[in-house]
């Protein structure tokens, strides 16, 4: 997080000042974004983040490396009010995002056009194993619904041993060297060696666009989290009108 957020300060200190030289409409911009900044540092104290004893520490570790340069009051300023804004931006926007599946699910439904791929995908599962017989013994175990491919690493582990293992597999031709030789016939991809070298498909098809949201979880939790930020900022004008 250290890092993270040292960076983020960097970022700010560089993008405080408005150059003269910029035309009109960038610095207007630029101006907006900084009062907008201002105002989430005003939510993030007034929610009581600047006390939180987490971020007290590691304000206080960036102060002690700062300490030496000339302009080390100004830095701890920018990495405090930078870490107030990541915290802040965090609770109120991300992690609700993140939690939020049903909501996540209303949007896919509703923007489908917006989740497009360039190329079909395979999606379903893939068995490894130590050797050929353990990989037919499984996957019939497997394909009989003994239990869901989701949960089945563990149950298998504790059936057959270390020799064997599933993962669920979502991916494009050229993504996966095994998906590629088994489902799409790449037939210059080479077998594949290491602990698991015997693999087979279970289940699966490949799909030309996405089925469910958790085919883009992560592509549909950005364009939630971009509208809800622009709602939060809204509702910040609105609370801080004056910054």
């Amino acid at each position: 997080m250290k890092i993270l957020i040292t960076a983020l300060s960097i970022l700010l200190l560089a993008g405080i000042a408005v150059p003269e030289s910029v035309s009109g409409s960038c610095r207007q911009d630029t101006i907006a974004a900084d009062a907008d900044f201002l105002r989430k540092v005003r939510a993030a104290r007034d929610a009581g983040i600047d006390t939180m004893a987490a971020v007290r520490a590691e304000i206080a570790d960036f102060a002690a490396m700062a300490a030496a340069g000339p302009d080390s009051l100004s830095e701890v300023e920018s990495f405090r009010n930078g870490l107030l804004v990541y915290e802040i931006t965090r609770i109120m926007v991300d992690e609700p995002v993140r939690r939020d599946t049903a909501a996540l699910n209303r949007y896919f439904l509703s923007h489908r056009g917006e989740f497009r791929w360039d190329k079909p995908r395979f999606k379903g599962y893939v068995l490894a194993a130590v050797n050929d017989s353990v990989a037919d013994i499984a996957a019939e175990w497997l394909a009989a619904g003994k239990i869901d491919c989701d949960t089945a690493s563990r149950a298998l582990r504790q059936r057959f041993g270390p020799g064997v293992k599933v993962e669920r597999v979502l991916a494009a031709e050229g993504a996966a060297p095994v998906i590629d030789r088994l489902v799409f016939g790449a037939s210059s991809v080479a077998a594949p060696e290491g602990l698991w070298p015997v693999h087979r498909i279970i289940g699966g098809r490949v799909i030309a666009e996405p089925e469910s949201m958790a085919d883009v979880r992560r592509l549909v939790e950005d364009a939630v989290r971009r509208v809800q930020m622009e709602k939060w900022i809204d509702d910040l004008r609105r609370r801080y009108p004056s910054m």
